[in-house]
């Protein structure tokens, strides 16, 4: 699977996004649940007389997620097949965006409200990465810099500049954020 995606995600300048289609991939996993989506009944640990269920999309999800940030994709949920269970579709979106995808599929009108909820930022986050890119363009460091009491550097500045870049594509500004002074050290 994650040598697949990685195949899948190279193949075509074209190709701007990818998703998991769970029910495809439950199928070519011969896993036993017709659930698209979400957790599964079956899928649990017991612990203390209780049931914990897990994710059964984790891996492949995150092997998605992978795929298209090496190859300059966009990560994109598949879909969730229960939508009279709204919770269970803001539980998977929440997951999924957590992981780093950037949206989810809606296969019902009463999936769009909760999908743009969880794949919009917060004003506050705007904001914040806003005042994180004039920080960098005020500092004239080269690869670190103070943001409210913050050094920002190496790895911590790669994950923070793909969030931040993430971020403010998805409120569709026209910015351009300029890496040169930054080494392709500092954000490996």
């Amino acid at each position: 699977m994650l040598e697949l995606g990685a195949e899948i995600a190279a193949a075509s300048p074209r190709l701007q996004a990818m998703s998991l289609g769970a029910a495809d991939y439950a199928a070519s996993m011969g896993m036993q649940t017709t659930g698209i989506g979400g957790t599964q009944e079956d899928y649990y640990m017991p612990r203390e007389g209780q049931k914990y269920w897990s994710d059964p999309w984790h891996w492949a999800q995150t092997a998605i997620v992978a795929a298209c940030r090496t190859h300059g994709l966009l990560p994109v949920d598949g879909p969730f097949g229960d939508f009279s269970d709204p919770e269970g579709y803001r539980a998977q979106a929440l997951r999924s965006a957590t992981l780093g995808m950037v949206g989810k599929w809606a296969i019902h009108p009463n999936q769009i409200a909760v999908a743009n909820e969880v794949f919009t930022p917060p004003e506050h986050k705007v904001t914040e990465a806003k005042e994180i890119l004039a920080a960098m363009e005020e500092s004239g460091e080269e690869g670190s810099f103070l943001f409210t009491a913050m050094l920002i550097g190496g790895t911590a500045l790669g994950i923070l500049l793909v969030l931040l870049i993430a971020l403010l594509a998805w409120i569709g500004l026209a910015m351009a954020v300029t890496l040169v002074r930054f080494s392709r050290q500092d954000l490996n």
